[in-house]
């Protein structure tokens, strides 16, 4: 039957397990309920079904008045019922040292929630399951608005909400949510569909001060069709991305999830190389970063052929020493960056590669023979600059054009290699001053330049087409 304790002015300890459990076919297992109007300290809280045959788990709330301390939390089911919800609120400080175990066998996770008012949540290299073997995962919610979230470090899953995670099966994951004053979440976040096809679940992780750094976050749908969940992290400072950021969808028909990063700085750290991937069947997602990002390696951010819209805020450089690649795939979506691409001469990229519909930039500089590879029509944000410092080529596949009223001014400077285009330059948007620098022995491959009265001014081989154009008329 149901357990229900309350204390209304005390406290609630309990040094052996609470339990409620059922074994028999069809049976149900209590619900458990703890409410105190000061503490809370107890071992371990179950409430579970353990039979195969249509065994219920029951629910379990625990609810403190100040500070709240749980080992294990297990509301699990061993058939196919749903697994029953794990509520933990107080209003000061939760310490969690344990499992959340809410998993169905096949029917649907049940959800699990650590809410704190007042204080802190730590939960230091613990775990959250809600996952379903062959159905939903449940939700997750961690959240400490006017404390510490503090999840700790390692190379294991802190939140696992996972549909389906028996293989060949389909199943929806459920969403993650952590929402602290600051995050210490260094950890992995998996909310990836059934193999065979669902939908991924969103992960949102927000830090109100300071910076974040967390692992694997996957929202992976899966299948022909399966659509991914979104991603967002927020801090005020740093969000550093120690592995790879899923949001990928089904290869025939699925849309990629949105990847949403709001930070001054977004560090691109750990081994992997592709380390914001959002792509799909129908579509990529959009992937936004608001700040500036630096990279500790070569990196790739993708939304793949079929292509989503990649935006960032601010500019691009490696950590230290500079000859990193980068790599910027939109496919059929559009990519802007609003800064500069390797300002600083000891952390410029090396090769510079940037695939979309329409490309809008402003200076690009690499070292350590970095190319320039722009493959789409470019966007000139403001005068701009693509100088391969090294010895690289300097490629841009479609036209070249000034924004707004155009005007900016641009210089390519492949120094000694060549200047390779494809398009025209302002046949669109009419630019500034067009300049063509490096060694006098290279080539530039010409094309029609259209300037609002700017100079045009050639410092290597040109190679003409058959007819070229050059209008400085303006």
């Amino acid at each position: 039957g149901d357990i229900n304790q309350t204390a209304n002015a005390g406290s609630i300890a309990s040094t052996a397990d609470i339990i409620s459990r059922s074994n028999g076919a069809n049976g149900r297992a209590g619900d458990i309920t703890l409410n105190a109007g000061t503490s809370i300290a107890v071992r371990d809280v179950i409430t579970e079904g353990n039979s195969t045959t249509a065994t219920q788990a029951g629910h379990a709330t625990l609810s403190a008045g100040t500070t709240l301390a749980v080992r294990n939390v297990t509301t699990r089911t061993n058939s196919a019922a749903n697994g029953g919800t794990a509520t933990i609120t107080a209003s000061g400080n939760i310490a969690f040292t344990g499992t959340i175990d809410t998993t169905s066998r096949d029917g649907n996770g049940g959800a699990a929630s650590m809410t704190s008012t007042n204080g802190n949540v730590v939960a230091n290299n613990r775990f959250i399951r809600t996952w379903s073997r062959t159905a939903n995962g449940g939700d997750i919610t961690v959240s400490a608005t006017n404390g510490l979230v503090n999840l700790g470090t390692g190379n294991n899953a802190f939140a696992d909400s996972r549909g389906a995670v028996n293989g060949g099966q389909t199943g929806n994951a459920g969403t993650i949510t952590i929402t602290g004053n600051t995050v210490t979440a260094q950890r992995d976040f998996l909310a990836r569909s059934g193999t065979a096809g669902g939908t991924g679940g969103a992960v949102n992780i927000t830090a109100n001060t300071g910076n974040m750094r967390v692992r694997t976050v996957d929202t992976r749908g899966s299948g022909a069709a399966g659509d991914a969940g979104d991603i967002t992290l927020t801090a005020p400072g740093e969000v550093r991305l120690d592995e790879t950021i899923f949001a990928n969808a089904g290869a025939t028909s699925g849309t990629g999830g949105d990847i949403a990063i709001t930070a001054a700085t977004t560090r691109l750290a750990g081994n992997t190389n592709t380390q914001i991937t959002s792509t799909g069947g129908a579509s990529g997602g959009t992937v936004s970063i608001s700040g500036d990002v630096r990279m500790d390696r070569n990196k790739t951010i993708t939304t793949g052929a079929a292509g989503g819209n990649i935006s960032i805020g601010g500019g691009i450089e490696t950590t230290t020493g500079g000859n990193r690649d980068l790599t910027i795939t939109a496919g059929v979506g559009t990519v802007t960056i609003g800064g500069d691409i390797g300002t600083t001469n000891a952390r410029r990229t090396r090769h510079t590669t940037i695939t979309g519909s329409t490309i809008s930039l402003n200076n690009i500089t690499t070292q350590g023979n970095g190319r320039i590879t722009l493959n789409g029509d470019v966007r000139l944000l403001g005068d701009t600059r693509l100088d391969a410092h090294g010895n690289g080529n300097v490629t841009v596949t479609g036209t070249i054009d000034g924004t707004g009223a155009g005007g900016q001014n641009l210089i390519i400077d492949p120094n000694n290699r060549d200047a390779i285009l494809g398009g025209a330059i302002g046949s669109n948007t009419r630019v500034g001053a067009v300049t063509f620098t490096g060694n006098a022995n290279r080539t530039v491959g010409m094309v029609d330049i259209f300037t609002n009265g700017g100079d045009v001014t050639v410092g290597q081989h040109a190679r003409l087409n058959a007819y070229t154009t050059i209008d400085t008329l303006g």
